[in-house]
């Protein structure tokens, strides 16, 4: 109940087209919701393993130690946090994150955010941010109740494990990930959003900010609806710009997405051909070749990374194409060589009497 009213009024407030200001707000507050939700889990399962690890070993006394064999009844005890290593943790997030917070603030100056703010709306700012707090109090809540200390009885069992447990399962369930926006916010709102794409691509890239103040990832998926936007609204060279500084992160969907795009505009298809070589991705990076026609390209790249993916048809197909008997012999004798057992498949001996005939 708690998640779906939080997703309807961020989705709400996005259909309705209400300032960036407004809607940038309600993210952070589900996304700080969610990273410290997650904190507080992972730090719940530390400390359970922790104890499991004690009550296995053994009950001498150890110098220094602050676990306790014994302890009269009622006695409180709390888990206990490496403060030193937490500081370096959040120290070495903060940093990795600080250089893409800085490219998305400043790349998203190229949005015209002064035709998306109409007004300053500071009266539904308070309203909203207030109704997305409240919805998720019921995270802040269980987060308080997964710090309190536990009773320890006389056999050194925590009396109250199984409700530590309990409230950690009910924070994962509260919290709102990146996918679940993804998928229940700007997947529902794309199409109602595509006669104004500009608007709907200020509100993404708020969204990654958010995201990185965080120290989240966002799902591919995002960026590749961020991309099918941009090239909706012949933005390609704001696509460039973003691959480049790696505000789109490379991966294997939004490289096809580019490659896709590239009917329309050759140099997107080559940022996707490019992230396709520079993500290893071998097979996908082959075949994409073989479409533009670079079959001997291809050729020398399958033999240098070891390619056997590609069907060997495609390869000869194209030497055909070409009408090129040396480099028909070529690619028979490539895969020959390659894969020795192709020398008894049916495309051997019918592209190898085409060679015959050429000749």
């Amino acid at each position: 109940m708690v998640k779906t009213l939080s997703l309807a009024i961020v989705r709400t407030t996005i259909l309705e087209r209400r300032p960036i200001t407004l809607v940038a707000k309600a993210m952070d507050i589900i996304l700080d919701s969610y990273s410290r939700s997650m904190k507080t889990v992972g730090g719940a399962a530390g400390v359970r393993r922790t104890s499991e690890q004690n009550q296995q070993s053994s009950f001498q006394p150890v110098e220094d130690s602050r676990v306790v064999s014994q302890e009269p009844p009622g006695t409180m005890i709390g888990p206990v946090i490496n403060t030193d290593s937490a500081s370096g943790v959040e120290s070495r997030q903060s940093q990795s994150n600080s250089g893409v917070e800085h490219g998305i603030a400043n790349l998203a100056a190229h949005v015209d955010r002064s035709s998306l703010n109409t007004s300053s709306d500071s009266d539904g700012i308070t309203n909203t941010s207030r109704a997305v707090s409240q919805a998720t109090s019921s995270s802040q809540i269980s987060d308080a109740t997964g710090k309190r200390p536990q009773v320890v009885g006389e056999d050194s069992q925590p009396l109250a494990s199984g409700t530590s447990m309990q409230h950690g399962t009910h924070v994962a369930s509260v919290a709102i990930s990146p996918i679940e926006m993804v998928q229940s916010v700007f997947v529902l709102v794309e199409d109602e959003m595509m006669g104004d794409p500009a608007y709907l691509i200020a509100v993404i890239m708020e969204f990654l900010r958010s995201l990185s103040k965080a120290g989240l990832k966002a799902p591919p998926d995002l960026y590749v609806m961020m991309t099918a936007l941009l090239a909706c609204s012949n933005r390609y060279a704001e696509i460039a710009l973003f691959v480049s500084n790696k505000i789109l992160e490379p991966s294997r969907e939004l490289a096809m997405q580019l490659i896709e795009l590239g009917r329309q505009h050759s140099l997107t298809r080559k940022l996707g051909v490019d992230m396709l070589r520079e993500r290893c991705l071998h097979h996908d990076y082959v075949a994409a070749l073989l479409q533009d026609g670079y079959y001997l390209e291809a050729l020398r790249y399958a033999r240098k990374y070891k390619v056997i993916t590609v069907q060997p048809s495609l390869f000869l197909e194209e030497a055909v194409a070409k009408n090129s008997t040396p480099n028909l012999a070529a690619v028979l004798s490539f895969f020959a060589e390659l894969t020795p057992s192709f020398k008894t498949t049916l495309d051997y001996s019918r592209y190898r009497h085409i060679l015959l005939e050429m000749v």
